[in-house]
């Protein structure tokens, strides 16, 4: 097994980032774990100084992508993943990095081939072509140095996690925490690796359930999940005025086992179908039910 392979490099995605340093160190992170790739997302920092602390990542930092919104940074990914340093600001699990990069790699391991020849990866060299088996990647999303990541950012993330600390100051630098991250998945990675590898008879753990199609685009879920929060204030299930808190539990629910196509339409068939019971559809099925007919 090669020690400098990584499994589902994930793609490192930075918002608002402040200090030049910081996204230089991030920059070796990446390169030193073989992540995937830089994508910021706004921000105003040191150019020149991001380019000069990148040492030998200065590749990493020149193949970054620089995006105006967190859906362009996410798109052609599976999974997003948020870090927080807050265990429990949602009604959902904020779990260790450690084992959200176990259950990701695990579940990529075990996804069907995506048959999507031919597709280009915004972070690849010149525009190579990412190949048809590859699964599509995750984003691991960092927030601002200063406050982290919004509480509407992490209701759009799938998965929250966090690098434990000692109690008395769980705040890490950006930099520091980019590297534990990235760490985590590599070795989660070799992990992985080392499980298919072992001979036949050893013990191998039982594999996470998961989508069965094709894995659907974050943002074609974010879509779904959009379509939803509206179908749901519009009933009055979600509050207008604070509907995060319970959309991110409803986000964690439908993404904890990978989301595939199919499922992404048949989310967004019922909303569409919801929707039409509440704006008038409501009469025509009791209609419909007292004649003895079929709704659909």
């Amino acid at each position: 097994m090669s020690r400098s392979r990584i499994l589902l490099p994930p793609r490192v995605v930075l918002l608002e980032p402040k200090r030049g340093a910081n996204v230089g160190a991030v920059c070796r992170a990446i390169k030193n774990m073989g992540a995937a790739g830089l994508v910021l997302v706004g921000g105003e920092f040191d150019s020149a100084e991001a380019e000069r602390t990148s040492v030998h990542a200065r590749d990493v930092f020149a193949s970054r992508l620089e995006v105006p919104t967190f859906e362009e940074a996410i798109a052609g990914c599976s999974l997003v993943i948020g870090t927080t340093s807050r265990t429990t600001p949602w009604r959902v699990p904020v779990v260790p990095i450690r084992q959200v990069a176990r259950e990701a790699i695990s579940a990529a391991r075990r996804a069907p081939a995506d048959d999507d020849a031919g597709a280009v990866s915004p972070l690849a060299p010149q525009g190579q072509h990412v190949p048809a088996q590859s699964p599509r990647p995750c984003a691991l999303v960092f927030g601002r140095e200063d406050r982290g990541l919004s509480n509407e950012e992490l209701s759009r993330c799938h998965r929250l996690a966090y690098i434990p600390t000692a109690d008395e100051y769980a705040s890490l630098n950006l930099a520091q925490a980019a590297v534990v991250c990235l760490y985590e998945w590599f070795v989660a990675g070799q992990e992985e690796e080392a499980q298919t590898q072992a001979p036949i008879g050893s013990e191998q753990p039982q594999p996470l359930p998961m989508a069965a199609g094709k894995q659907a685009e974050a943002a074609s879920v974010s879509a779904a999940l959009d379509d939803l929060r509206g179908v749901l204030i519009d009933i009055g299930f979600l509050s207008a005025e604070q509907p995060d808190r319970v959309m991110a539990a409803i986000a964690s629910l439908l993404t904890r086992s990978g989301v595939d196509e199919r499922e992404v339409r048949i989310v967004r068939g019922i909303v569409r179908q919801m929707r039409w019971f509440v704006s008038g559809g409501a009469e025509v099925a009791e209609l419909k039910r007292a004649a003895g007919r079929k709704l659909r």
